[in-house]
């Protein structure tokens, strides 16, 4: 029975690594503001003043129940889908690559970019 949930596990652990490799984003240049672009990870900033360039993460977290009743089966692992945040500070007339870290406790299997803003006036969060 042991051996069927690790095969099960295993499985699932490829499934999301799978569908890592299927949803990484073509390579095509994204104008994020003025003077500042990506072209898929890597990034560009052409500006004389430092720009934070920021997206989100999709991942999947598998979750395991504490197994505190010996005499019951262990508990079978479960995933959920976690958004994470990230970004990448680009100095002035300098490069760098977006989505410089994996998931904190899962497997990533989706990306953005959402934009970017200069790092000396960040987004007020207003809707103006």
């Amino acid at each position: 029975m042991t051996s069927q949930r690790l095969l099960r596990f295993a499985v699932l652990a490829g499934t999301a690594c799978a569908a890592m490799a299927l949803a990484m984003p073509a390579a095509s240049a994204v104008d994020l503001a003025p003077g500042v672009w990506c072209d898929g990870a890597e990034c560009v900033n052409d500006n004389d003043e430092a720009y934070v360039v920021y997206g989100t993460l999709t991942c999947v977290v598998m979750h395991t129940e504490p197994w505190t009743d010996m005499t019951k089966p262990a508990p079978l692992p479960t995933q959920s889908i976690e958004y994470q945040r990230w970004s990448i500070v680009l100095a002035p007339h300098g490069t760098g690559t977006a989505r410089t870290s994996g998931c904190f406790g899962g497997v990533d299997i989706d990306w953005d970019i959402s934009g970017a803003y200069p790092q000396s006036r960040p987004p007020t969060g207003s809707a103006g």
